[in-house]
Protein backbone atom coordinates (compact mmCIF):
# COMPACT_ATOMS: atom_id res chain seq x y z
CA UNK A 1 0.00 0.00 0.00
CA UNK A 2 1.15 3.51 -0.77
CA UNK A 3 0.37 6.50 1.40
CA UNK A 4 -1.53 8.98 -0.72
CA UNK A 5 -2.45 11.66 1.76
CA UNK A 6 -2.38 12.41 5.47
CA UNK A 7 -4.63 14.98 7.02
CA UNK A 8 -7.42 15.74 9.43
CA UNK A 9 -11.12 15.15 8.94
CA UNK A 10 -13.96 17.62 9.22
CA UNK A 11 -14.54 19.28 12.56
CA UNK A 12 -17.31 17.96 14.75
CA UNK A 13 -18.70 19.72 17.81
CA UNK A 14 -19.22 17.75 21.01
CA UNK A 15 -21.70 19.38 23.36
CA UNK A 16 -22.60 17.84 26.70
CA UNK A 17 -24.83 19.28 29.38
CA UNK A 18 -26.80 18.34 32.43
CA UNK A 19 -30.23 19.83 32.71
CA UNK A 20 -31.03 22.18 35.57
CA UNK A 21 -27.47 22.04 36.88
CA UNK A 22 -25.83 24.87 34.90
CA UNK A 23 -23.04 22.57 33.75
CA UNK A 24 -22.23 22.40 30.06
CA UNK A 25 -19.17 21.74 27.94
CA UNK A 26 -18.54 22.46 24.27
CA UNK A 27 -15.58 20.87 22.57
CA UNK A 28 -14.37 20.47 18.99
CA UNK A 29 -12.63 17.43 17.52
CA UNK A 30 -10.89 16.58 14.25
CA UNK A 31 -9.91 12.97 13.62
CA UNK A 32 -6.56 12.44 11.89
CA UNK A 33 -6.59 10.04 8.94
CA UNK A 34 -4.31 8.44 6.37
CA UNK A 35 -5.48 7.77 2.81
CA UNK A 36 -3.91 4.67 1.25
CA UNK A 37 -3.77 3.18 -2.22
CA UNK A 38 -3.69 -0.63 -2.37
CA UNK A 39 -1.10 -1.61 -4.98
CA UNK A 40 -1.32 -5.39 -4.98
CA UNK A 41 -3.23 -8.09 -3.12
CA UNK A 42 -1.32 -11.32 -2.47
CA UNK A 43 -3.67 -14.24 -1.99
Amino acid sequence: ATVQKQGRGKKITVFTYKRRKDSKRKKGHRQPYTKLTIDKINA
